[in-house]
């Protein structure tokens, strides 16, 4: 059975966000993040890191190459230019 998804983007009290979190029936949550950069910062993961106890995961796409482990339940995971410029678009349509 597919899975059905709600995208919202997500706010910190202290100023931090996510760009997405998704949500399966079930209530696991994956935060997202998605940076138009060919490499990844510590600071890249500030949002991610600040609402971990919500989700199952955390990941940071960006045009790099490297699949890499960050941190428990966070990766850096690379997304090709032309996939992110349209994951970019829709974030600026969607808010």
């Amino acid at each position: 059975m597919a899975k059905k998804y709600h995208k919202s983007p997500i706010d910190t009290h202290d100023g931090k966000e996510v760009d997405f979190l998704l949500q399966d029936r079930g209530g696991a949550v994956v935060g997202i993040e998605v940076k138009a950069a060919s490499s990844v910062q510590e600071t890249d993961f500030s949002g991610l890191r600040a609402l971990s106890d919500q989700f199952k995961r955390g990941i940071v796409f960006y045009t790099g190459e490297t699949l890499a482990l960050i941190g428990p339940r966070l990766h850096a995971a690379p997304l090709p230019d032309e996939t992110l410029r349209r994951v970019l678009w829709l974030r600026v349509q969607h808010g």
